[in-house]
């Protein structure tokens, strides 16, 4: 689709998009809904297990048009069996492919737009591009590096803690404007880039309207009906575990007698996770009062139904179709 002569347009780096369940789905269908033209960089689908989606192999295919976006889509190794080696080689092998496929974009743009999740490499491509045709590049960090790393995979030695993180620091600092997810987040990118706080945004992440659609459930109900219920779904790994699942918990148990967490995740549960998971919720008397629902597909998400939410407010947008789950960022 070619933009108007008046229209504004977009480069967006992601290695992960459609049909990878993610939240810049969104952030390009509503830049498109906006009017802006949009190009995404990104990878070929295989999140969370490191399988190619169906209709997607090593050879692709790599240009696509989604919603009126054009995709142009890079090799990576995919991280199968989500071990320490091959999410290793997913971490670095996409970046690396994107940096010499930016020949492949038609140009054009007004700026640059990288939807940061892990790794902090992923911001590389679009620094490359920004600064080789003078655009603004704005990064919207979704994971802190390196401290994220470190969850994920256990680096001890002091020289390569070093070098990731003055790594990690100088591609922050390359950017025109940031993005953070919380005010704690904005105040720790300030600290390590040296930015004022009027170049670092603060979006938090949350829930629209168009998601929050009541879908009754007969089973549902007769399994969490008449307790207090505690419901957080996502990623759950590690990197996720102590204070966005754990304290949670602990906290909730003398306030609710009965009260019952549910773990509802989008992404295999590792080893240590469930270790966690088994070793943290365990009540005075001996019982966890967690459930797993074990790992389920995102478009189930909604028949989980949450009594409270905490959501901010914009005005409501339209949608066709039923009402699609939001996703994370995700490690």
């Amino acid at each position: 689709m070619c933009p108007l002569p008046s229209q504004k347009k977009i480069l967006v780096v992601t290695q992960h998009f459609w049909p990878e369940n993610f939240r810049i789905n969104d952030i390009v269908e509503g830049f498109l809904q906006d009017g802006i033209a949009v190009d995404v960089l990104c990878g070929l689908p295989n999140y969370p297990k490191g399988e190619w989606f169906p209709g997607y192999s090593a050879a692709g295919p790599f240009e696509e048009e989604w919603h009126g976006a054009r995709l142009y889509r890079c090799k990576e190794v995919p991280r199968r069996g989500n071990t320490s080696v091959n999410i290793f080689l997913n971490y670095v092998s996409w970046p690396w492919y994107a940096a010499h496929a930016l020949h492949r974009l038609p140009g054009g743009y007004d700026a640059v737009f990288c939807f940061n999740t892990s790794p902090v490499l992923m911001c590389w491509p679009a620094i490359r591009y920004a600064k080789k045709h003078h655009i603004p590049f704005t990064n919207y960090v979704l994971d802190i590096w390196p401290e994220n790393l470190y969850s994920v995979l256990n680096v001890k030695n002091k020289a390569l803690r070093a070098i990731a993180q003055d790594v990690s620091d100088a591609l922050y600092k390359k950017a025109d404007r940031l993005i953070a997810m919380s005010e704690p987040l904005q105040q720790r990118l300030c600290q390590r880039t040296g930015m004022p706080p009027q170049k670092i945004a603060v979006i938090p992440q949350y829930c629209e309207d168009f998601y929050a659609v009541p879908q009754p459930d007969a089973a549902l109900q007769a399994q969490f009906g008449g307790r207090f219920n505690l419901v957080f779904t996502g990623t759950f790994t590690p990197a996720h575990w102590s204070v966005t699942v754990e304290s949670p918990i602990r906290n909730t148990r003398g306030i609710a007698a009965g009260c019952r967490h549910t773990a509802c995740r989008s992404a295999p549960v590792t080893a240590r996770s469930a270790a966690a998971l088994r070793a943290g919720c365990v009540s005075p008397s001996g019982t966890s009062g967690v459930t797993s629902s074990g790992k389920r597909s995102s478009r189930t998400w909604p028949s989980v139904r949450v009594p409270c939410h905490i959501r901010r407010r914009r005005p409501a947008k339209t949608r066709t179709g039923p009402p699609r789950p939001h996703s994370r960022s995700e490690t």
